[in-house]
């Protein structure tokens, strides 16, 4: 998809609500009363148009190009389509050329004293370029109201609006064609200035990135890497990307991506993370390239609740002073950034935002639309109510490349944002809250859910699974029309004491409502009860192939990459759908003398032989690890209770040489220091957990330091700990998911199309934690270690298939053995050394 550098194209919708921008945030309203009802809208404006009879044109196609004169100049392309265009006759009985925009509204349409002033902006630009086009010397402007009342039935999964025409208003303006070109012309010129900004900065970057060297030396496999990635974008393909941690991929991905911008390929990159600290490595990389003379911007955006200066996030006008006028002033605070800034952080977007008085996270939104790099959360790309719309919202294909780092992690995490939960309590909760609102519309649909609830509960022992035979989708009717009962409500009762509940309920059944109408084929839909007695209805999204595919097709490229790609078929069919997608293996460039892995033979973290008699030679494995070369070294092990009776096991072990010091007279001196990590840590504890990784424990009168932390937790992926900051990795378990209701439906669901349900839903997930867990040891070429896998499952042959090729040597040890082997290891290394 080829860009051009001097052209700026925008709709004329875009135009009109972005230098006509006012007013406040205000999360108390859905927005339901003042915007385009989406489906409904659509339908209805289809009706409209098909009543206005033979000569009414529906749906015109404009455009107009104007150059703005600058340094550079720039052409500004403005385009959109006509909702109708027909000849009006006027009370004097002659005839007028008039532009009909439609707009499909929930609120009460005789209320409104005059249009929306966006919305006639909007016809009036159409106007001022369709009167040049034909040269007409006046036009008018129709703006058509329609008040949208649903009329839904639980047969039928879409809801159809019922237009009348007593539910239709008008209002008509007439103006010459200087007037409309001036007014259209006024919009333009408010919009110079930000289209000169962004063809000078597309100027500045083409020729920052013209023989832009790579930032450091080749590592082994990094410009396989660069080549390849390169190349995909070119092709407009997509590209699976197995490389081992520590070859640097972060670099590896940027580095060709804004190469292929600078050739006009793509515009925008949206490097895509799971955690934090994979968005500061990609964030620190931007950095380096711009030090180095690329003149390439970013925007990292942090989460509301990070960014939010309350203490708990509440957008609207009068608990928040940043949300009262911030639409009036929000531009003016984007252009001063971006005027003065190429690198923006979280701190950065702050001070900006506090010195315009505006709200931080609303900010770094918009300021993304002028950044060159976008870093953030997968949920900006792929959630269905978090998505940046204004990338996405349309449909259509955008010049934009994906970077999906770890991304291993988007399969539950897709899973997860693609399904939606119904609770009964949730429902009886909301009951009491709307009999105190005497709220009786809303009442009445919460009644009729609730009873569907009841109907269903009382047909369910543990687990019901629904097929389309016995769906409820009554119970989906009434939702929907409790979501817009829900929807009037907040938007006349704004500032109604329980504003924050009412929100959070709403958008329980939002969801519910939404993800209904996109189930496709890689949905199961079940109810049960939770843990604390609760009834609940799920959707629940098996395969999220068909649904991330939908946005995945909005992009030029999307690179897919990560250190535990295997196998990697498993990840192209749950991600895209299509094994045939390209991918490459990058060999690991490090010296595998370096590392010594042994496989236990007689521990096993298998629920049947869990007693402390295998915690207690699981924690002789961690105790021979630790003494046998003072270091720093981390345990991964399957739960927070394993965790918590190993640690009492080797808390133990501790106590038994202190009494035997003490019975010798011998100064005691612990062998190893324990940490463990927390059920609960705050970003402030986790930091405290790892800065104890920063002495490497060698002194003499320094013990070894055992972490004890959880398998597919915050410490197993993502971290550095380099050279002597870690020195050996003990993973107890095969990291196989707990049997649950979701495992065995997912075992079923990929069965009955022919898979092997238990690798899908237990062998494969489980071993990618394994994978992350032991890959925290080897991140550069100077580090060297022991990586134990404590559990003679290890063995199997369905598990060693599995093994990277980086895995091809290893010992088989037990709890005899594994203190000689240790020891054998660093005598050779040492003797190397």
């Amino acid at each position: 998809m080829k860009t051009t550098d001097d052209s700026v194209r925008l709709s004329v919708r875009e135009l009109v609500e972005f230098v006509l921008k006012s007013g406040d945030i205000d999360n108390r309203r859905t927005g339901a009363a003042v915007t385009d009802a989406m489906f409904e809208g659509a339908t209805a404006h289809r009706k409209i148009q098909k009543s206005m009879g033979g000569d009414y044109r529906a749906e015109v196609s404009l455009k107009t190009e104007i150059l703005l004169e600058g340094d550079p100049p720039a052409r500004l392309t403005v385009e959109g389509r006509a909702d109708g265009i027909f000849t009006r006759e006027k009370e004097d009985g002659t005839q007028i050329v008039t532009i009909d925009e439609i707009k499909g509204v929930y609120r009460d349409i005789y209320a409104m004293e005059e249009p929306v002033p966006v919305h006639l902006a909007q016809a009036l630009c159409y106007a001022a370029i369709y009167a040049r086009d034909e040269g007409l010397s006046k036009i008018s402007v129709q703006i058509t109201y329609v008040q949208l009342e649903e009329e839904k039935e639980p047969e039928r999964k879409r809801k159809t609006p019922k237009v009348k025409a007593d539910e239709i208003r008008r209002f008509f303006f007439e103006y010459t064609a200087e007037e409309a070109e001036a007014r259209f012309r006024e919009y333009v010129e408010l919009y110079r200035p930000w289209a000169l900004f962004v063809v000078k900065h597309r100027k500045e970057r083409v020729e920052s990135v013209r023989d832009f060297p790579f930032p450091y030396p080749y590592r082994p496999g990094q410009q396989k890497i660069t080549r390849q990635v390169y190349k995909t974008i070119r092709d407009e393909k997509n590209l699976f990307v197995q490389a081992p941690t520590g070859i640097g991929k972060t670099l590896s991905m940027l580095y060709p991506s804004v190469q292929a911008i600078g050739q006009g390929m793509s515009d925008k990159i949206f490097y895509l993370t799971a955690k934090t600290v994979t968005a500061t490595v990609a964030e620190e990389g931007m950095k380096l390239m711009y030090d180095r003379g690329l003149r390439f911007s970013f925007v990292k955006i942090t989460a509301k609740e990070k960014m939010c200066v309350l203490e708990r996030p509440s957008c609207n006008p009068v608990d928040c002073p940043r949300a009262k006028g911030h639409l009036d002033r929000i531009n003016e605070a984007v252009y001063d950034l971006i005027s003065h800034e190429n690198a923006v952080t979280a701190d950065t977007v702050s001070a900006y935002a506090e010195k315009h008085c505006v709200c931080p996270y609303e900010m770094s939104l918009d300021i993304s639309y002028y950044t060159d790099v976008i870093i953030c959360d997968y949920n900006y790309a792929f959630a269905p109510h978090v998505f940046l719309q204004r990338y996405f919202a349309s449909g259509a294909k955008g010049p934009y490349i994906f970077l999906i780092d770890e991304a291993h992690n988007l399969v539950d995490r897709a899973r997860d944002m693609y399904s939606a939960v119904l609770v009964k309590e949730d429902l009886l909760q909301a009951k009491k809250l709307f009999e105190k609102e005497k709220a009786k519309r809303v009442l009445r649909w919460i009644e009729r859910a609730n009873k569907a609830m009841l109907e269903l509960k009382r047909g369910c022992e543990k687990m019901t699974l629904f097929t389309e035979e016995n769906f409820p989708t009554a119970l989906i009717y009434d939702l929907e029309n409790l979501k817009e009962a829900l929807e009037l409500y907040m938007d006349r009762n704004p500032s109604g004491e329980n504003a924050a509940e009412v929100f959070e309920f709403y958008c329980e059944v939002s969801d519910m409502v939404t993800t209904y109408e996109a189930m496709g084929k890689g949905y199961v839909t079940y109810s049960s009860f939770d843990d604390d007695g609760s009834f609940f209805l799920k959707l629940f999204c098996i395969d999220p192939a068909e649904r991330l595919k939908e946005r995945l097709d909005q992009v030029v490229t999307t690179v897919f990459f990560s250190a535990t790609f295997l196998p990697i078929n498993y990840y192209k069919e749950l991600l895209t759908g299509d094994t045939e997608q390209d991918a490459m293996y990058v060999d690991s460039p490090f010296d595998q003398r370096k590392k010594a892995l042994f496989l236990a033979s007689d521990v096993s973290s298998k629920y049947t032989r869990r007693g402390y008699e295998e915690y207690r030679k699981i924690a002789k494995y961690i105790v021979r690890m630790s003494t046998e070369k003072k270091g720093n070294y981390l345990v991964f092990l399957p739960s927070h209770k394993f965790l918590e009776e190993v640690r009492t096991v080797l808390d133990e072990e501790l106590c038994k040489r202190e009494e035997e010091a003490k019975e010798t007279g011998d100064v005691y001196c612990p062998p190893f220091e324990i940490l463990s990590q927390k059920r609960v840590m705050t970003e402030e504890d986790r930091a405290a957990f790892l800065s104890e990784f920063d002495d490497p424990h060698t002194g003499e009168e320094q013990s070894s330091l055992v972490g004890l932390s959880v398998m597919g937790g915050v410490f197993s992926e993502g971290i550095d700990l380099k050279n002597e900051a870690l020195i050996g990795v003990a993973v107890v378990g095969t990291g196989l998911p707990q049997v649950c209701v979701e495992r065995e439906l997912i075992r079923s669901y990929y069965e009955e199309n022919g898979e092997n349900g238990f690798d899908f839903a237990y062998r494969f997930p489980g071993f990618n934690k394994v994978m992350q867990s032991a890959g925290r040891l080897i991140r550069t070429v100077d580090d060297e270690g022991v990586v134990l896998l404590l559990d003679e499952r290890f063995r199997y042959r369905e598990n060693l298939r599995l093994f990277p090729k980086e895995w091809a040597e290893y010992f088989v040890t037990d709890h005899e053995q594994i203190a000689g082997q240790i020891r054998n290891f660093w005598e050779e290394r040492e003797h190397e050394r």
